[in-house]
């Protein structure tokens, strides 16, 4: 009986034996081959621009009550992707509209230069002393042409200067005279609660404003509710000619107006239709389209 279990034990482990060497010589014969995985294509391109629109839709607002003959030309000239505000609101008519992807004041550069203006009728009526006297321009004011050292100007002229010939120096010395904390109060005061002057004017990103701020500075001025109605009038007379015409450039006729490379605010006056346009960000380039587009839809308004 001992010697068959003995037997048995041999045969079952004589027959393990054979099938390892069958399954060692099996693997041999096979070829390990790894597969390098294949790049998804999540969607074609035609599926990309659709969750793109999908994305920027989502991520602008407009505002309650706003016109839609106003929202599609405003939305065909911005650039939905990036930080924008644009306002438009009628002055004598009941049209107006606001569409944004950021409610907070946006970084903007030359178009505060309205704001040393205004600080500049404001210290004037206060009888500040210090613009009493020409300013004599030393050699650390000078980074650009107009001004020339050692040669005292009067500060009607470098009004001028700033605002005729868009000078970033006559800018720095108008906010050094008048004192940046004052200038910015000054702003609050009038209304523009959000508009700051943080940095010179030959900085890329002077300060800080809202579409809504500019539309409330140019209301006051055209309906004449700050300062007084002369320092109002001598104002809008330097918005007609400033250099940079922004939204203005796409509109007919005379406009007051002020702009820089990523904001523009235009006053319109045509044909009985009084209205403002502001625009922050969104695409400079596309800001002369923005205003003519939206003067269309407004002349067609009855």
């Amino acid at each position: 009986m001992k010697i068959k279990r003995i037997l048995v034990a041999i045969a079952i482990s004589f027959c393990s034996f054979i099938l390892y060497i069958t399954n060692v010589q099996h693997l041999k014969s096979m070829k390990l081959i790894v597969s390098k995985p294949k790049s998804v294509q999540l969607h074609n391109s035609s599926s990309s621009s659709l969750a793109t629109k999908s994305q920027s839709e989502e991520d602008f607002i407009v505002a309650k009550n706003s016109d839609h003959q106003l929202i599609e030309p405003i939305k065909n000239n911005v650039d939905l992707m990036t930080p924008f505000q644009v306002a438009v609101q009628g002055l004598n008519f009941n049209k107006k509209a606001s569409i944004y992807n950021k409610k907070n004041s946006l970084e903007v550069g030359n178009i505060l230069k309205l704001f040393i203006l205004l600080a500049y009728h404001k210290a004037l009526l206060e009888k500040n002393p210090k613009l009493t006297k020409p300013y004599k321009v030393m050699a650390g004011d000078v980074k650009g042409k107009g001004l020339i050292v050692n040669t005292s100007y009067a500060y009607p002229f470098l009004i001028q200067q700033m605002m005729y010939h868009n000078s970033n120096d006559a800018a720095n010395i108008l906010v050094k005279v008048l004192k940046l904390e004052y200038i910015n109060k000054v702003a609050a005061e009038l209304g523009a609660k959000s508009t700051k002057i943080i940095n010179s004017f030959d900085q890329k990103d002077v300060g800080q404003t809202t579409a809504n701020d500019m539309i409330t500075i140019f209301t006051k001025l055209y309906r004449r509710q700050i300062l007084t109605v002369n320092d109002c009038n001598l104002i809008l007379r330097l918005l007609n000619t400033y250099p940079n015409k922004g939204l203005a450039a796409g509109i007919p006729g005379i406009c007051h107006y002020i702009s820089d490379d990523n904001a523009s605010c235009c006053l319109v006056n045509k044909n009985g239709k009084v209205y403002i346009i502001a625009a922050i960000g969104g695409d400079k380039n596309r800001f002369n389209q923005l205003g003519k587009d939206v003067y269309n839809v407004i002349a067609m308004h009855k």
